[in-house]
């Protein structure tokens, strides 16, 4: 049981209690004439149903509520909720990031659609989304993309006979080809290349260190973001 995106309550069952046969899907409260029951199901409001043919991290749960895991360094208005929930809940996390300990909450903001994000995380706190989801990461411009082949999460949608782009090839590694060259794209990625004209100061900042902060026009093939927006490479 997830509330506001956060592991609160669990128990364990020998049977499948979720099934979805064949048939007619009733959302709510609906008529069981097979036993003569009038009615079954939940009374109430249901504002989002939605079905997940694969195992959910916390982080994928967070985000079905609107929301991105946050470990809580020092905030007292999110340790405060973080308070509210089990101890094995917080263990979970640690252990899915790779972490001995911490105390981690779905950072989340209701009052409107994509209010949190991870632009906006609350001061005191440290985003958890690539250390469950990429832990093999950065990616970083002038780098090959990292071997993703043993991401769990990655694997939930790839596998060897996968069509269109999901098979295992757009997870191996390849140290011939540097990232800004690679065609691969993470769902979430914006373009690789850019054209026309491009304002000053167009992208920002952040883990990269942003686009020009003069306007230009982009040559014909066009530009490549990534060394815009992505980490430089380390070197050995």
């Amino acid at each position: 049981l997830y509330v506001d995106g956060y592991a609160f309550d669990r128990f364990a069952s020998a049977d499948g209690l979720f099934g979805i046969g064949e048939g007619e899907l009733i959302v709510g409260r609906g008529v069981d004439l097979s036993n003569g029951h009038p009615d079954v199901g939940v009374r109430g409001w249901v504002d989002e149903f939605k079905v997940l043919a694969h195992d959910v991290d916390a982080e994928v749960a967070c985000n079905h509520a609107g929301g991105t895991l946050v470990r809580v360094d020092d905030n007292a208005v999110w340790s405060a909720v973080a308070a509210e929930y089990p101890d094995w809940a917080h263990e979970e996390v640690a252990s899915e990031a790779a972490l001995g300990a911490g105390t981690f909450v779905c950072f989340h903001d209701h009052s409107a659609d994509y209010a949190a994000h991870l632009r906006n995380t609350p001061e005191g706190t440290t985003p958890m989304r690539e250390a469950i989801t990429f832990p093999e990461g950065p990616l970083r411009a002038g780098a090959p993309r990292p071997d993703s082949t043993g991401n769990a999460f990655c694997l939930s949608c790839h596998h060897d006979a996968g069509l269109g782009g999901l098979g295992l090839d757009a997870l191996t590694f390849d140290p011939n080809l540097v990232h800004e060259h690679d065609p691969r794209r993470q769902p979430l990625q914006p373009l690789r290349r850019v054209f026309g004209n491009i304002p000053g100061g167009w992208i920002p900042a952040g883990e990269g260190p942003g686009s020009p902060a003069e306007a230009f026009v982009a040559p014909p093939e066009g530009v490549l973001t990534d060394p815009w927006i992505l980490p430089a490479a380390v070197e050995d």
